[in-house]
Order: C-alpha cells, then structure tokens, then sequence
C-alpha cells in the first residue's frame, strides 16, 4: 500500500478480504470468467517496512506499476487506500535476486 492515513485521523491497517478498485474506472475489475478482484491477504512486513497486499488481479491490468485502490469500510470516502503493483506472479520485495539464501 502506498499510504495507510487515508483519512487524516492516523493510519489504519486492513485485513480480511476486501474489494480491489481500478481508479481509472472506480469499479471492481471482472475477469472474462466473471470473477471479482480481491485480496487474498495482507499485513505489514517488518523486513522491508511496508504494508503488503496480495490479491487477485484480471490479467489486463495484473501490470507492475498499476495504480489500484483498496476499499477498506469505506465510510465517507475514508476507507479507500491507494496501492501500485510491485510483483506481478512469481516473485519477492524482500529478497527479488535472492542473494540473501544460506547455504
């Protein structure tokens, strides 16, 4: 997530199962099977001190670099989190060359 203080009363962390929005639209991506995107899951990561998402993506706008939204009681427009795709299938924010594998 790109920032968690979304309505200016101090940062809030979601968790669950929540709707994720394409600004460009406002709307809930569908895929060609009629499925909703949604995270899967979410936390804060210590190691690289950010908040986490994963979650289902269509493949139109699954890009890295993809500015989405994140609909979290969303009361007032106070719940929607701005978010940009890191990875896009395989792969880390911690450790993407993994260089840090003990052998």
């Amino acid at each position: 997530m790109d920032k968690l203080d979304v309505s200016g009363t101090g940062s809030r962390y979601p968790v669950g199962i929540s709707p994720i929005i394409d600004p460009d639209t406002g709307e809930v991506p569908i895929d060609s099977k009629g499925r909703r995107s949604y995270t899967t899951g979410m936390s804060y990561c210590p190691s690289i001190k950010k908040f986490v998402v994963m979650g289902y993506l269509p493949q139109n706008i699954a890009k890295q670099g993809k500015s989405l939204s994140l609909e979290y009681f969303n009361e007032d427009g106070d719940g929607v989190y701005p978010m940009t795709v890191q990875i896009v299938g395989k792969g880390s924010l911690y450790d993407p060359n993994n260089e840090r594998v003990r052998i």
